[in-house]
């Protein structure tokens, strides 16, 4: 009944879009489509040996965004030709199309294996964890060379670095070799943040080039997205439940975001979707 020429024979410009788990036809869902990517096996722990999924169901909100840029495309074509358009997409070729894009299966292929893992180091360059004096975790990233040498200047570690670089002929300068020396590194700048609370922390890294971000629970995240008159979420008046925060579009329109609608009731727009008025001819 909603095959594509069935429904084209109704409607000759239609734009149809149809999402699929795997590109084959066959089911797939956000879990499965990361385990076959490659990503669960490169996440975790060093020396772990384990797959680590994440929480993040990120091939779905991917093809989202794809499925929404393909049917803005197509009506734009539309609107051009008067020709309407059969898109398909699925979970694994976004999924897929995204670790070509980045890069790691062309460098899997270079050095004929997969990349270890790395906890929560970053890849290529410097980034760590740290624990704080109160019991709070915060990431610390050196990615270019400013923000490696604002990290260095607020922990006072120039002189330990420069021997550290030195002994091992390395230049600090250089992301690849600060990622080389990742474990020293971490360790010589861990007291620092040891000794300090988050807020001391935050205090002392007001101001400088120094990337990073406290580890946050999703309730202080809530909270603080709540509080804030400038935040990407909002609270609606959802039908039979109360206020509810949710999301606005992340898009800003000329400065501003647009207002969030609270969830459509069940059948709401079932009428407007399918009634007969909408079709060509049938008025």
């Amino acid at each position: 009944m909603l095959a594509h020429e069935t429904l084209r024979e109704r409607r000759a410009d239609l734009i149809h879009l149809h999402i699929s788990g795997n590109a084959d036809g066959s089911p797939a869902v956000d879990y499965t489509v990361n385990a076959a990517a490659g990503i669960p096996l490169m996440t975790g722990p060093t020396g772990l040996g384990t797959p680590v999924n994440h929480v993040l169901p990120a091939w779905d909100l991917l093809t989202g965004v794809h499925a929404a840029l393909g049917i803005v495309t197509a009506l734009r074509r539309r609107e051009q030709t008067g020709e309407g358009a059969y898109l398909e997409l699925a979970l694994d070729d976004v999924a897929n199309s995204a670790v070509a894009s980045m890069g790691w299966l062309a460098e899997a292929q270079a050095r004929g294996s997969g990349r270890e893992l790395h906890g929560n180091a970053l890849y290529g360059s410097y980034g760590s964890e740290f624990s704080t004096a109160d019991g709070r975790y915060v990431m610390i990233i050196g990615l270019t060379r400013g923000q490696w040498r604002a990290l260095v200047e607020v922990t006072g570690t120039a002189d330990v670095f420069t021997a550290l670089a030195a002994q091992r002929g390395l230049d600090f300068e250089n992301e690849g070799d600060r990622y080389a020396a990742r474990d020293a590194i971490t360790a010589i700048l861990a007291p620092w943040f040891s000794s300090r609370t988050l807020e001391q922390i935050e205090a002392d890294l007001a101001g400088r080039r120094v990337l990073w971000a406290p580890y946050r629970r999703m309730d202080e995240v809530a909270a603080d997205l709540a509080a804030r008159s400038d935040s990407v979420v909002q609270y609606v008046d959802q039908p039979d439940i109360g206020p509810v925060l949710t999301a606005r579009s992340p898009l800003r329109w000329n400065g501003h975001y647009t207002a969030a609608r609270p969830a459509p009731r069940h059948g709401q727009h079932t009428d407007e979707v399918l009634g007969a008025d909408q079709l060509p001819g049938t008025r």
